[in-house]
């Protein structure tokens, strides 16, 4: 399935409006993708400029905690506590 950027875009911004959303996309740069997903909660950048929403972007926690509000960990300790989904993102329409 291909997604967009405009499409992504739209949906990000409708996801989650009224809550406290992290969404990102970022590169795909290993075979285990458990650590693209560490890159995702260090907020390195999607290569391609994609846009996600971030709240805790301002948040005086991130000077302490750049992962702020995510905890640092090691990808033996995050890999068993993820679940890859391979299912279409819904179109939100509004």
């Amino acid at each position: 399935m291909s997604v967009d950027q405009a499409s992504w875009e739209a949906a990000v911004r409708h996801l989650y409006e009224d809550a406290y959303p992290y969404d990102a996309t970022g590169p795909r740069r290993h075979e285990d993708w458990v650590l693209d997903v560490l890159a995702l909660m260090a907020r390195v950048p999607d290569p391609r400029g994609w846009t996600g929403l971030d709240d805790a972007v301002q948040a005086p926690e991130r000077e302490a905690s750049p992962t702020y509000p995510f905890a640092a960990h090691p990808p033996e300790y995050i890999a068993p506590r993820l679940q890859e989904t391979t299912g279409r993102v819904p179109r939100i329409c509004s």
